[in-house]
This record gives C-alpha cells, sequence and structure tokens, in this order.
C-alpha cells in the first residue's frame, strides 16, 4: 500500500517545479564553467606577455668594420690597410653581438686566404655598446699587419703581398659568463691610397 503513495508524491514534486527555474545542479555546473575559463585566460596571459630572457636565444656575432661605429661588411667587400703615421699597417674591425652579456674578449685575426698565414692576431677585452635589445656592438678594433712569413725579396709590405687579395677576418667571441659565438668573413684586402700613390709616383 506505501508504493503507491511514494510514486506519488516524487510524480508531485515534478509539476510543482517550474521547468525555467534553473537547478542547483544547473548553477554548480555554471561555476564550474567560469572558473576554468577564468584559469586558462589567466595562463594564455602570462605566456604571451612574459619578457623574453636574451640568454634563452643562442649567441650570434657578426663581423664589420668601421673606427666609431659598427658598419656591417658583406662577403668581398673592400677594407683599407690603412698605413699609419709610424709606418705599421692595420685593418679596422668592428663586432656585433646578440644575445650576449655586455662584458667580451675577442680574439680578432686576419688570415691569408691563399697561403693560409695568419698576417694579424690580436686580443680585446671591452665593454659592447648596447643598441637594442640583446645586441650590441664594439668598433675600431685595429688588426695589425704582421706579413713576415710571407715576404719576398720584391714584396716586404703589406700593400705589395696583399694588396688586392682576399684574407678572412675572424672574430671569436667569449662574453663574461662564459658564453660563446665565432663568425668568419672573407674580404678584400684593399692598399691604403697613400701607397696606391707613392707606388705610381715611384713608376712615372
Amino acid at each position: 500500500m506505501m508504493f503507491p503513495i511514494v510514486v506519488g508524491l516524487v510524480f508531485g514534486c515534478g509539476t510543482k517545479d517550474d521547468p525555467n527555474t534553473p537547478s542547483p545542479a544547473d548553477d554548480a555546473d555554471a561555476d564550474v564553467d567560469v572558473d576554468v575559463d577564468v584559469d586558462v585566460d589567466v595562463d594564455v596571459d602570462v605566456d604571451d606577455t612574459g619578457p623574453m630572457d636574451c640568454f634563452d636565444m643562442e649567441p650570434r656575432v657578426e663581423v664589420g668594420t668601421g673606427e666609431t661605429t659598427f658598419e656591417p661588411l658583406e662577403e668581398g667587400e673592400p677594407v683599407v690597410m690603412v698605413h699609419g703615421p709610424q709606418g705599421g699597417w692595420h685593418m679596422l674591425g668592428s663586432v656585433r653581438i646578440h644575445s650576449m652579456e655586455s662584458i667580451i674578449e675577442v680574439h680578432y685575426t686576419i688570415t691569408d686566404e691563399e697561403s693560409g698565414v695568419t698576417v694579424s692576431d690580436n686580443t680585446y677585452r671591452v665593454a659592447v655598446v648596447q643598441d637594442a635589445d640583446c645586441t650590441g656592438y664594439y668598433p675600431g678594433m685595429y688588426g695589425y699587419l704582421e706579413i713576415s712569413e710571407l715576404q719576398t725579396e720584391d714584396a716586404t709590405r703589406p700593400p705589395e703581398i696583399l694588396g688586392y687579395k682576399t684574407v678572412v677576418m675572424t672574430m671569436d667571441v667569449t662574453d663574461y659568463g662564459g658564453r660563446t659565438a665565432s663568425t668568419s668573413l672573407r674580404i678584400t684586402a684593399q692598399p691604403d691610397p697613400i701607397d696606391i700613390e707613392s707606388s705610381e709616383g715611384s713608376g712615372d
């Protein structure tokens, strides 16, 4: 006799509720959805706007020239063998670094491509000029030319031995934190205008 009464009560409760009124279960689901959406949005925003660490990228070096600023070089471009006032010769090199600390040691060498002889070997420890995020440069490094291994009876000076020949400028860089990068560039050794004029004058 109790079974019909229980059934009637169950159906009676169902008919009293407004079908448009959300149930407590619906409210709970809505709360869960809001919380999940908020958490996802926050995570995405943090990833998109977080600062980038320079040292997360691979260190990189560029070879250039220039006395007071970095002047980029292309393969085969001429670089003057400057005839200094004290009688020596040098080739100006500049370095640009990427994703490295601002205090660096630069091993700057110049090699005669044909013979493989290193004609300039210099080491500089410098602080770069930072000109952009994760980037800096140091200009005006003198690559002093030493050509004793290549001298002959007829050619004893850099303009005579290296003039218009291909040489390789190399920058091996180590920063204060121990990160390293290296690059080389083939360029043309251009005689100083002073040496060209003196050569033409002696031929007259």
